[in-house]
């Protein structure tokens, strides 16, 4: 509202002033706590992390490995990345990351007829499975 204001109505001056805005918020150290620090702090911040970027990517890396040939192995270090860092995000990313997964997995494994493929892909959950019960056991 501040920015239509300033810029009388004009959409592009006032999508570059919110751009501005945001980056001097971001680096700008106006909180006593750095931002990777409110990310880890504020709960609601890695859950909207999962949901806003890392299951839309876990999708799309499901799109690329069943359209990939059946003996590539590109998807792999991508997918496995991607579960660590759900797993470390939040406690939705060690439970959904695991579940979508685990159901892609079978999926994959049904269609393409490859218990090697559908097991590297279940493999790809470990990281969030032991988080899982490093979570549930209070440690």
């Amino acid at each position: 509202m501040i920015g239509n204001v300033l810029f009388r109505g004009d959409a592009e001056k006032t999508a570059l002033f919110l751009i501005v805005l945001s980056v001097f918020h971001i680096w700008n150290f106006t909180s006593t706590h750095t931002l990777s620090a409110m990310f880890l702090l504020r709960i609601w911040q890695g859950k909207a992390i999962v949901a806003g970027f890392i299951l839309p990517l876990l999708m799309y890396l499901f799109y690329q490995i069943f359209m990939s040939e059946k003996q590539s192995m590109k998807w792999a270090a991508p997918l496995y990345a991607l579960s660590f860092a759900a797993a470390l995000l939040s406690g939705m990313g060690i439970i959904m990351a695991p579940v979508m997964m685990g159901l892609y997995g079978l999926l994959d494994g049904i269609y393409h007829r490859n218990l090697k493929r559908m097991l590297c892909i279940w493999i790809a959950a470990l990281p969030c499975a032991v988080y899982m019960i490093y979570y549930t056991a209070g440690i």
